[in-house]
């Protein structure tokens, strides 16, 4: 399979009449698959790290509204919030209002809603994630292989135990709090260790992980609240170090280029002027897919897409498609087909939340799971958490999808 990603930045004179901004588009065997566009005048927030100020406490939700900057808020949930990292002396390990403590933002504020933090803390590498507030050891889901999950997860074990930083590069730490660090800190290991022999090099990411980690919160004991500690990572420059190592970067932005070169080696530079990137790859009528409410598909049928406020809602339908000798047969492969297409709408347009698909109705008990089980392999290529929930009395497929940002759509100058 082949895997390529393309850059490119649209500048004020674009030929789309966009806000200015970096588009990202990510193919597989030559189709598009995701859009990611990251516009200049929006700022990143998803992934720093801050000293928050707890605002209020929402007892009947078991959450807290905290201030990440100076009137900068976040919705973060209790649930799961354990060894927290606490700035202010406590005599107890619950988030009381008054607290500064540490969080990490997880989502961008979507409409009215604030942006959502936690108080785990995850630094990412290229094979492994440390994650603060989490201790546990894991593996990817993906890696199948038993010995090889065992065999990773005893590294991990291992790697903590060795785990013996100098106390004198952070002056804020006391010995238990540094063992106390090391103690509430787990390691995942990503789908990328499984190629890998050499362990020593998964080891050194974790130590530098680690140092991470223990600089930034050293920094964070003599921070006041509503203070940055961490910049988040460039969401491009993350998008890129996370691909895999067969994906092929092309950009024709020199700037991009030069710092990408850090995160891919397998990068190049596109540079003709007389046919621009993105007149090679015709993103013109991607993008005119992307906000388009019709989709036809190759049968003749078609799928409409329709948004409202609590769900996006996608309508099968025949439309020129010749039914042939066996009826079932063939309304089972249009709605395979219209699955793996709604699939595809779905990651290009960022669409999140509660989906639902009205597939063509079909009467096998058999061609029902078939079409269930290719929408579940679809989901398992995606690289946003998505979860087919099943098929309603009325034949409605219900899909759930992880909302991180809000729906791709194309902020054009006015």
């Amino acid at each position: 399979m082949s895997k390529k990603i393309v850059v490119t930045q649209f500048n004020n004179d674009n030929p789309f009449n966009i806000i200015p901004a970096k588009i990202a588009i990510s193919y597989e065997n030559d189709k598009a698959n995701y859009i990611d566009i990251f516009y200049d005048n929006e700022p990143y927030i998803v992934g720093g790290i801050y000293v928050a100020h707890v605002n209020d406490l929402v007892k009947n939700i078991n959450a807290a509204f905290v201030e990440y900057a100076p009137g900068q808020k976040a919705y973060l949930s209790l649930e799961g919030a354990k060894n927290v990292f606490f700035i202010n002396k406590k005599n107890t390990d619950k988030v009381c209002a008054g607290d500064n403590i540490v969080v990490q933002i997880k989502k961008d504020p979507i409409k009215t809603k604030d942006a959502v933090c936690s108080t785990n803390l995850e630094f990412a590498g290229k094979y492994t994630v440390i994650t603060y507030g989490n201790p546990a050891i894991s593996v990817s889901a993906k890696i199948k292989d038993e010995l090889l999950r065992d065999k990773l997860y005893e590294f991990g074990v291992e790697i903590k135990e060795r785990m013996t930083p100098d106390i004198c590069l952070y002056p804020m730490f006391t010995k238990d709090i540094l063992n106390r660090i090391i103690e509430n800190t787990g390691i995942i290991f990503r789908t990328s260790t499984e190629i890998i022999d050499d362990y020593k090099i998964i080891e050194n990411e974790v130590t530098n992980l680690y140092n991470q980690l223990f600089t930034v919160l050293n920094k964070a004991l003599h921070s006041p609240g509503r203070t940055s500690i961490k910049e988040p990572a460039n969401p491009l420059y993350s998008l890129i170090s996370e691909a895999s190592e067969d994906t092929e970067v092309i950009t024709d932005v020199r700037e991009v280029y030069d710092n990408l070169c850090q995160f891919s080696g397998n990068i190049r530079y596109y540079d003709d002027d007389l046919l621009p990137l993105y007149k090679l790859y015709s993103f013109e009528t991607l993008f005119s897919e992307m906000i388009s409410r019709k989709i036809w598909l190759k049968s003749g049928a078609y799928l409409i897409i329709d948004y409202t406020e609590a769900m996006t809602v996608i309508d099968v339908n025949t439309g020129k498609c010749v039914t042939g000798k066996n009826k079932s047969d063939t309304i089972l492969k249009i709605n395979l087909e219209a699955a793996a297409e709604s699939m595809r709408q779905i990651k290009l347009r960022n669409v999140s939340g509660i989906i639902i698909i009205d597939f063509i109705d079909m009467t096998l008990d058999e061609h029902k799971h078939a079409l269930l089980s290719a929408l579940k392999d679809e989901a398992k290529q995606d690289k946003i958490k998505t979860s087919i929930m099943g098929m309603t009395r009325l034949n409605l497929v219900e899909i759930t999808r992880q909302k991180i940002r809000e729906r791709n759509k194309l902020k054009h100058r006015t």
